[in-house]
């Protein structure tokens, strides 16, 4: 057993990596990559938008331990290159300092107050495998699974990215009872199946509980789609003014050509 694993190990790390853009370090990191959502969210709305990745498979994850932490999983494809792109994201207590009314334990910040600022983050993949975002959680269960066909006009990681800093920016504040990972996962996977409607494949019920016990969540979808929407437009709006302003100057250089 022991050889078998040490071989899978191999065969991973010595396996080829994939032509992967150089030039665009918040889809594709040459290295560790963990950023909050808004940091991400403004970053890869400066690409351009040939540089967009249409999401095929989003995962919604649970912790068999601790505090049975739940995050998402998503896989997506570079439009140019077709490369793939993976990213996990999550909410947790932002990290309270040594001395403090706090503790840390396996990663997770236990705040004695049950209300504390959020850290809505995101990890991408620095070689376009999964392994490179999940070794950060331990052992975890896939509670269900949303499948995106590319050629179906599916979401993008742009249009994530908007939805995941409506849904920080909405509720910015990490509550033990209301707004934990439990509600920030769930309502980044209802946002997702709300907008963007496609094939499921539920696997448990254990989302959103602890040992069994099913924790409330409030479904706030209606505004946070609603939100989305009006930011979304702001977006599109911008996307259709940098065109333009391509164009015109493809346009004034084929006019100096001629001259």
């Amino acid at each position: 057993m022991a050889l078998t694993t040490i071989l899978r190990f191999l065969s991973h790390i010595m396996e080829p990596v994939e032509n992967r853009p150089s030039d665009l370090p918040h889809l594709f990191p040459r290295g560790e990559y963990i950023v909050p959502v808004s940091i991400w969210a403004d970053s890869i709305s400066r690409y351009d938008p040939s540089d967009d990745c249409h999401i095929t498979r989003v995962l919604h994850c649970k912790c068999r331990t601790d505090k049975e932490h739940e995050f998402l999983v998503v896989r997506a494809i570079h439009n140019e290159s077709r490369a793939a792109v993976i990213l996990a994201t999550d909410r947790s207590p932002k990290l309270v300092d040594e001395g403090s009314s706090g503790r840390k334990l396996d990663g997770i910040a236990i705040a004695s107050s049950s209300v504390v600022q959020a850290f809505d983050r995101v990890i991408l993949s620095y070689d376009g495998k999964q392994h490179s975002v999940i070794h950060h959680f331990p052992s975890y269960d896939i509670l269900c699974t949303l499948h995106y066909d590319p050629s179906l006009a599916s979401p993008t990681l742009l249009q994530l990215s908007v939805i995941l800093d409506v849904i920080s920016k909405h509720t910015p504040e990490y509550s033990l009872y209301e707004s934990q990972c439990y509600w920030f996962a769930g309502a980044a996977w209802d946002a997702l199946e709300c907008l963007f409607p496609t094939r499921k494949e539920k696997k448990s019920s254990k989302a959103s509980s602890y040992l069994g016990l099913h924790i409330p969540r409030e479904d706030q979808t209606p505004t946070i789609v609603e939100q989305y929407t009006a930011r979304w437009e702001i977006v599109e709006q911008r996307a259709t003014e940098l065109e333009r302003g391509r164009a015109q100057r493809e346009r004034e250089v084929r006019s100096c050509s001629k001259v």
